[in-house]
């Protein structure tokens, strides 16, 4: 029933025999040619033993099968959806010699290839751009950067200017490539982007999550940036990717946005485990002048009972808020919690802009963040020595109380107004 070209296993080596390992493709090529039913119909351990990859070892289950090399990191794993027996999606992803995550395909149930993606890396191993290949052909039929360098865009007459960084996002990084970002952006006298990606270590926090997938990275905060940038009004947001492989580096990550005396920070993010955000709270406490505007998350549960770090923190300067619709009921998926979050804001189907430039909506306390963030900032630029107290009363004020009442202060219905100041 289910069968593969000839022609599909010749371009499916096509790809593979850039791996690093020059023993490992021509038999990683041997396999997928000649034993092409091992791939797509069923795995036979005894035909695999007689091709030239007899002394890689094989781990089978009942999802996926994996190959791997006994001499180097280079790999290839079969994962079939939803089972083997029955699969109608099979992804074949390859590590290279050195390890690294080198191209994945996505074949359907016929056998034949309906995706390609290759990543490139640069000298030390850092992706420069995910290539998207033609199944037939295998030319590279678009790019999508992953560390570009900045390039200015003026459009419209619009031309970069050094301002403050009064909002500071720390988040999956933004895409600054886009002209319609780059006009309410932080940049220092120098023309630079005020912000850093602490995941990578440079000065380029470009939007990318590969923690799930590197080939289909995740983009969170150019969405969440959007959001800020069209009600914060002006320039003046600094940008941040946080430190996901090292929570610890969130010292360092506040400690920058200490030095260009930020008041206020969006954080779309959180984790059950306290643990994560010692070094955050550790930190953030010391900052009695800075607010920390954190997202109550989206799992649906009151985090006074499971709490929900950093938003369950009790720090003076953290505003915990969640979302919900333009009539104040609490949105789907949202957490609450009447002492550990503050302020409910609508947040559902909003209007953003993703990664690509494209117009979408998107739901969430992620989105309900950079709402308060950004009222929070116009409120300080007509008030300029107001306390977090202050501030604060100033939410309250803004406050209408919510039946059931879901968090400490209530809902605001509208936070893009200036009513109030």
């Amino acid at each position: 029933m289910i069968r593969i070209l000839v022609s599909t296993g010749v371009l499916i080596f096509s790809l593979l025999t850039n791996f690093q390992s020059t023993q490992a493709s021509p038999a990683i090529l041997q396999l997928i040619s000649d034993q092409k039913d091992l791939i797509c119909d069923f795995f036979d351990s005894s035909k695999f033993k007689q091709t030239p990859l007899a002394t890689w070892e094989v781990q089978e289950g009942e999802k996926s099968i994996r190959l791997y090399d006994r001499q180097s990191p280079a790999s290839i794993s079969l994962d079939y959806k939803p089972t083997r027996a029955k699969w109608r999606l099979l992804t074949v992803t390859t590590h290279d010699s050195t390890g690294l995550p080198y191209s994945q395909m996505r074949m359907s149930q016929d056998c034949e290839i309906r995706a390609i993606r290759r990543i490139r890396y640069n000298n030390f191993g850092r992706p420069v751009q995910i290539e998207n290949l033609d199944p037939v052909s295998l030319a590279i039929k678009s790019t999508e950067p992953q560390n570009p360098r900045l390039e200015f865009s003026e459009a419209n007459g619009y031309a970069i200017k050094s301002s403050p960084a009064l909002v500071a996002l720390i988040d999956t990084g933004v895409n600054y490539l886009l002209p319609e970002f780059q006009k309410s952006i932080a940049f220092d006298s120098e023309g630079e982007i005020i912000g850093y990606d602490f995941w990578d270590n440079d000065t380029r926090p470009f939007d990318k999550d590969p923690r799930s997938n590197p080939f289909y990275p995740l983009h969170h905060g150019s969405t969440v940036f959007s959001v800020l940038a069209r009600e914060l009004r002006i320039p003046g947001i600094s940008i941040y990717r946080f430190p996901a492989n090292d929570l610890c580096k969130f010292e360092k990550v506040l400690e920058h946005i200490e030095r260009y005396g930020t008041q206020v920070v969006a954080m779309s993010m959180g984790s059950k485990d306290k643990n994560d955000w010692l070094c955050f709270e550790k930190k953030a406490k010391k900052m009695t002048d800075t607010i920390f505007v954190v997202s109550a998350g989206n799992d649906g549960i009151d985090i006074d009972q499971t709490g929900i770090y950093p938003a369950a923190l009790d720090l003076a300067n953290i505003i915990a808020v969640t979302s919900g619709d333009k009539f104040g009921r609490l949105g789907v998926g949202s957490n609450y919690g009447v002492q550990s979050v503050d302020v409910l804001v609508p947040a559902a189907r909003i209007a953003v802009i993703d990664h690509r430039g494209t117009k979408v909506s998107a739901s969430g306390s992620s989105y309900a963040v950079p709402r308060v963030a950004a009222l929070i900032s116009r409120f300080l630029q007509k008030n300029p020595d107001s306390t977090v107290k202050q501030v604060k009363d100033f939410l309250k004020f803004r406050s209408v109380l919510t039946v059931p009442k879901v968090t400490n202060w209530g809902w605001i219905p509208d936070p893009s107004d200036d009513y109030g100041f």
